[in-house]
C-alpha cells in the first residue's frame, strides 16, 4: 500500500475539520498538513480534529493577504503531497464580492498551484448547491453561485495533466455540522417530522459524508471515476462516501 499525503485548507471550518479528522484516522494516509491562519493549540486540535499527533499532523500557518505562489514556506510544507483538498471559502451572507473572490478564487488557486507544483495530482473543492461553472454551464445570477463557479473552473484548470483530475463537490441541505450555533438550529429543525425525511433524500447530506467523499475522490478513486473537471452533487458525494467506508469494512476496521 502506498502511503498518501494530503494538504487541507480551510482546516478549521465545519467541513474542513472533518476532512482533517478523516485523513488522520485513515491508516493509508501518512501525513496531513492543515493550512491555518494561526497556530492551533494541542487542546483545540483535539477538539477540532480529534488528534494533535504531530507525527502525522502538521500545521502550516499562512497570512492570506500576503500569499503568493513563490512562498518558500508553502513550497516546503506542501512538498510531496498527493492531493489538495479545500473547504476554504466564505459561507456568511455578510460579505461582499471582493472578499469572496479573494477567499474562493485567489487564495484557493494560489494554494492549489503550490500543491500541484509540489506533487499533487488531484484537487477537491467544497463548492455548493446551485453553483454553475460559467464556461461549461452558463452564468448564474446569484453572486455565491457565480464566484464558486469561477473557483471550480479555476481550480480544475490547475489539475489538467494526463493523470490528474479535480473534484468539485456541491452539497446542499448539510446536516450534522460542527461549528456555530446556527448549525445546531438547522439540525434541530431537521430532526422534526416531516423535515427529518430530508436526510434520507437527495436534498440532504451529512457533513461527515462530504468529508469522506472528498477524501475518497481526491486520494483513492480510480481515473475512470474521477477524471478531468469532475462535479459531484449530493447523491454522488454519498456514493463516494460509501466507497470510502468499503475499504474499512473489507479490512475489518
Amino acid at each position: 500500500m502506498i502511503a498518501k499525503k494530503a494538504v487541507v485548507a480551510g482546516a478549521t471550518g465545519s467541513v474542513g475539520r472533518l476532512i482533517v479528522q478523516t485523513c488522520i484516522e485513515d491508516p493509508r494516509i501518512e501525513k496531513v498538513t492543515a493550512v491555518v491562519r494561526r497556530t492551533v493549540s494541542s487542546e483545540k486540535a483535539e477538539e477540532l480534529w480529534g488528534s494533535s499527533d504531530s507525527s502525522k499532523l502538521s500545521q502550516l500557518v499562512v497570512d492570506y493577504p500576503s500569499l503568493t505562489v513563490d512562498d518558500a514556506k508553502l513550497k516546503e510544507g506542501f512538498q510531496g503531497c498527493d492531493a489538495f483538498l479545500t473547504g476554504l471559502g466564505v459561507y456568511s451572507g455578510n460579505t461582499n464580492r471582493a472578499k469572496m473572490e479573494s477567499a474562493e478564487i485567489k487564495h484557493n488557486s494560489i494554494l492549489a498551484k503550490v500543491a500541484h507544483e509540489a506533487g499533487a495530482k488531484r484537487g477537491s473543492y467544497l463548492s455548493g448547491q446551485g453553483v454553475l461553472q460559467p464556461k461549461r454551464e452558463g452564468k448564474s445570477r446569484i453572486m455565491f453561485a457565480q464566484i464558486k463557479g469561477q473557483a471550480e473552473e479555476t481550480l480544475a484548470g490547475i489539475f489538467i495533466g494526463d493523470d490528474e483530475a479535480h473534484v468539485s463537490v456541491r452539497p446542499g441541505g448539510i446536516f450534522d455540522r460542527p461549528g456555530p450555533p446556527v448549525y445546531g438550529f438547522f439540525d434541530a429543525m431537521l430532526a422534526k417530522w416531516p423535515l427529518k425525511k430530508l436526510k434520507e433524500t437527495k436534498y440532504g447530506i451529512s457533513a461527515n459524508d462530504i468529508a469522506k467523499g472528498m477524501v475518497q475522490g481526491a486520494l483513492f478513486d480510480d481515473s475512470e471515476t474521477v477524471k478531468g473537471n469532475t462535479v459531484w452533487e449530493n447523491n454522488t458525494i454519498k456514493e463516494a462516501a460509501r466507497r470510502y467506508e468499503t475499504y474499512f469494512k473489507n479490512n475489518g476496521n
